[in-house]
């Protein structure tokens, strides 16, 4: 039997660094959305790092190269209201209101990676774009939503044995929810 997962990647970004092509997915939620891995493992949560497990595969095809995953975010898609004690500067109200559009995710554990998607960011500081900061001392912050590419690898084969277990379900005739 063949299965086929159909779906619509909504952005695939692409950078250059000094490992070589890393590519991104971003998916638009009207919702707030993050990766629960909990979620990953129990077959609740599988299209980000399938979209992922997609590009990475097919990278040499697609590009000429193979390419390493930066990361899978999601962009929550709103008009977001701010709420303040006091009258902002327009400057500060810009701030409050770029930090709402804060994309939640898990990124490749690699600074220069994380750079290419913050070029702002610097040591001591968390990003305002994607949930990672870096320490004066090198390294992530532990709130950092970061994985190895060893890990998106695990990740990524987890959730290929999850559909070739859900799809010889099916033909086995197993047709609960």
């Amino acid at each position: 039997c063949t299965m086929e997962v159909a779906g619509r990647i909504d952005r695939v970004d692409k950078a250059t660094g000094s490992n070589g092509v890393l590519l991104r997915i971003v998916d638009y939620k009207s919702s707030e959305k993050n990766i629960q891995l909990s979620e990953v493992y129990y077959g609740l949560a599988l299209q980000m790092l399938t979209y992922l497990d997609v590009i990475i595969s097919n990278s040499k095809r697609w590009l000429g190269v193979e390419a390493t995953p930066a990361g899978v975010l999601y962009f929550h898609v709103h008009d977001p209201i701010i709420q303040a004690n006091t009258l902002l500067s327009e400057d500060k109200l810009d701030e409050e209101i770029f930090k709402k559009f804060k994309m939640k995710g898990l990124l490749l554990g690699d600074e220069e990676s994380v750079r290419l998607m913050d070029d702002s960011l610097t040591e001591g500081v968390t990003s305002n774009i994607v949930a990672a900061g870096l320490k004066k001392t090198g390294g992530f912050y532990a709130n950092s939503a970061i994985a190895s590419k060893d890990e998106f690898e695990l990740l990524t084969n987890h959730v290929r044995k999850t559909f070739e277990k859900i799809g010889t379900s099916i033909t086995d005739g197993v047709i609960d929810i």
